[in-house]
Formats: C-alpha cells, sequence, structure tokens
C-alpha cells in the first residue's frame, strides 16, 4: 500500500469507469495489487458528467510503474 494512485481515465458512464478498472487491474495484478479503485463524478469542461478513475493505495514506485506500462501499452494515465 501507499498514498500515491493512478488515473486511469474519466469515463462517460460509471459503468464504463469500472470495465476500465478491472481490465487494468487484469492486466497488471503485480503493479496493482493492494490497491483500490475510486470513482470520482465531475463535471468536464464542456459541461458533461465524467467518471473520473483512480487506483489509489499504491507506492510511488508501484504507481510510477502502473502508469509506465499503460504508456508503453498505448494507454494514458497520471500518477497522483
Amino acid at each position: 500500500g501507499g498514498t500515491s494512485g493512478v488515473q486511469i481515465g474519466a469515463f462517460s458512464t460509471p459503468n464504463l469507469a469500472e470495465r476500465e478498472y478491472n481490465a487494468v487491474v487484469g492486466r497488471y495484478p503485480a503493479l496493482t495489487e493492494g490497491g483500490s479503485r475510486r470513482v470520482q463524478e465531475v463535471t468536464a469542461s464542456n459541461g458533461s458528467t465524467v467518471y473520473r478513475t483512480t487506483i489509489t493505495g499504491l507506492s510511488r514506485e508501484r504507481a510510477t510503474g502502473l502508469c509506465n506500462a499503460i504508456k508503453a501499452s498505448g494507454g494514458d494515465c497520471i500518477v497522483r
């Protein structure tokens, strides 16, 4: 565990947010072990509601490694 996290995206529905979270955890089990899902409902700049999805409770090293792995496979993320 730890105090860092990786934001994996902002999705249009809670179901999509959950599906993407499960896909990342399934793809990177060693890097996401001990992490938990946090979904925040936020209003995007265009006025639409999105569901910002973060894997929290990771060490800084694990969060950085996870984000690097996601980026290496063509994805996008932000270390928090």
